[in-house]
């Protein structure tokens, strides 16, 4: 009987300081960063008799940090993409192109400079439905 006492005796204590535990705070905390995105697009007509045609987008990314509220505060990205488009099926565009995404360092809130290049090779597909269309 006296060692099932002290095993009721060592879980009260054990259970007693987990709930104490739990009730402090924790070590980090959530906030927001405000941030803001601004893309431009361009589209033109390269050459016709091919069906190519040509687009271009920016796109600029900027952000504040937890301190401060203003979105515009930091510059974090801009991306640069150039596209070659080819139109010549009926239902399927097919894209080629080039990203340029430069990010810049944000100290106050450890992003780290990169500079990033990709080639892309995508396709969209469309289908004709009775009120307009689906693309795939």
């Amino acid at each position: 009987m006296i060692q099932f006492k002290r095993v009721i005796i060592s879980l009260s204590a054990l259970l007693a300081s987990q709930i104490s535990n739990a009730q402090l705070d924790p070590p980090y905390t959530v906030g927001f960063i405000p941030a803001s995105i601004t893309e431009g697009d361009i589209a033109f007509p390269l050459y016709e008799k091919w069906h190519l045609s040509g687009q271009a987008d920016m796109q600029l990314v900027t952000q504040g940090s937890y301190d401060t509220k203003n979105p515009f505060e930091y510059t974090q990205r801009v991306v640069l993409r150039p596209w070659l488009v080819y139109s010549c099926f009926k239902n399927i565009k097919l894209w080629l192109g080039y990203a340029h995404n430069q990010k810049y360092a944000v100290e106050e809130m450890g992003n780290y400079e990169t500079l990033e290049n990709r080639l892309i090779i995508m396709g969209t597909f469309s289908q004709d439905m009775p009120r307009g269309n689906i693309f795939e």
